[in-house]
C-alpha cells in the first residue's frame, strides 16, 4: 500500500533520535527479515559486517526475478523509519546523477512498500561483492575513486542538484551539536567532561570554516558500504548523503576504518590534514551509548576520552 512520501525534516529527525533511544532500552536492536513484503518472499537473509540491525534486509523473489529489499519496522516513527524515507529519495536521485559515471553506480531503486507498521525500499539485485573481500591496494584505489568522486562533480552539481540532498551548514552543525552533546552526556554521565570539552573546542573552531564551497558526503563510507562486481562499483546506505563541508568523508574513515595503514594511505592521497572542526562533530555523535548492542566497542567515546582526558 502506497502513501504520499514527503522528505523528513530536521525536527522530525531529532523527534525520532529520541523516540529511538526510548525504544532502544526496550529492544536491543533485533530485526528479523519478514517472510514476505508485498508480493516478494524472502529467499534469504543478508548479514552486515558490523553489529547493529536496524533495519531488515534480504534477498527476496517474485517469479523468479530477485530483489534487494530494506525493511523498517516499528509501532511509532523513529529515527531509524526517517533515515531510511530519506534514504528512497537520496538514492532515487543518486541513481540518476550517477547513470552517466564511468563506473560508480548506486543499486536502482524499484519501488517502495509502506504499510501500518512498516516501510520498505525495494531495490535491483545486484550479485557483486564487498570491498571488505578484495585486497588492500583494491581498497585504497576504490575509496580513493569514490572519495574524488564525492569531492571534485560537487562544484559543477550544487546549484542544479541540491533540491535532492540536505545541507549542512554553520546554521545545522551548531544548534545540532548542542543537542547531540546532552544526548551524549546523558547516555554516560562520566563522559561530562570530554564532551563538555570537546563541544566547546568544536565551537571555538567553527571560526576556521571558511571554505563555504558545499561538496557532497557519504557520510557512512566504508568498506561494506561498497560493493564491487567487475570494473562497476555501487554505493550502498545513501541515506545520509548530504553537501557539507570539505573532507567529512575522509575525517569520517579516519575514525571509522577498521585498518588505520589504508586510513593513513587514504588521508596522504588527499593530502588530509586534521580538522577538528569535523572531527569534533562526528566523535561527538558518534558517541551515544544508547541502544549499543552487546560487544560494541565504542570507538568513538574512546578518542573524546584520548583527546581530553
Amino acid at each position: 500500500m502506497k502513501t504520499l512520501l514527503k522528505k523528513p525534516t530536521i525536527l522530525e529527525f531529532a523527534v525520532g533520535l529520541i523516540i529511538s533511544i526510548v525504544k532502544s532500552f526496550i529492544n536491543r536492536h533485533k530485526s528479523e527479515e519478514p517472510l514476505k513484503v508485498g508480493k516478494y518472499k524472502l529467499v534469504y537473509s543478508v548479514n552486515k559486517e558490523n553489529l547493529f540491525r536496524e533495519y531488515s534486509i534480504g534477498i527476496y523473489k517474485y517469479k523468479n526475478k530477485k530483489v534487494f529489499i530494506k525493511s523498517w519496522s516499528g509501532l511509532v516513527r523513529d529515527f531509524e523509519y526517517h533515515e531510511l524515507v530519506n534514504e528512497y529519495f537520496v538514492s532515487k536521485a543518486l541513481y540518476k546523477i550517477l547513470k552517466s559515471h564511468e563506473y560508480i553506480r548506486t543499486q536502482k531503486v524499484i519501488g517502495y512498500i509502506e504499510q501500518k507498521k512498516s516501510f520498505s525500499i525495494i531495490y535491483e539485485f545486484i550479485d557483486a561483492k564487498s570491498l571488505s573481500s578484495f585486497s588492500k591496494e583494491k581498497q585504497i584505489r576504490t575509496l580513493s575513486d569514490v572519495l574524488s568522486f564525492f569531492n571534485n562533480y560537487s562544484t559543477e552539481f550544487v546549484n542544479k542538484n541540491d533540491r535532492f540532498f540536505s545541507k549542512r551548514t554553520l546554521r545545522y552543525y551548531i544548534p545540532a551539536i548542542t543537542f547531540l552533546s546532552i544526548l551524549t552526556i546523558l547516555s554516560d554521565l562520566r563522559s561530562f567532561k570530554v564532551v563538555l570539552r570537546g563541544y566547546f573546542d568544536f565551537l571555538r573552531l567553527v571560526k576556521s570554516i571558511k571554505d563555504s564551497n558545499l561538496r557532497l558526503a557519504h557520510r557512512d563510507l566504508s568498506l561494506h558500504n561498497i560493493l564491487v562486481k567487475g570494473k562497476y562499483v555501487f554505493l550502498l546506505d545513501c541515506a545520509r548523503v548530504v553537501l557539507t563541508y570539505k573532507d567529512y568523508d575522509i575525517a569520517y574513515i579516519c575514525f571509522n576504518l577498521r585498518n588505520k595503514k589504508i586510513a593513513k594511505e587514504i588521508a596522504r592521497a588527499f593530502n588530509y590534514s586534521v580538522n577538528p572542526f569535523l572531527e569534533n562533530y562526528i566523535l561527538i555523535n558518534q558517541a551515544r551509548s544508547f541502544g549499543n548492542p552487546i560487544g560494541f566497542k565504542n570507538i568513538y567515546l574512546q578518542r573524546l576520552y584520548e583527546k581530553y582526558r
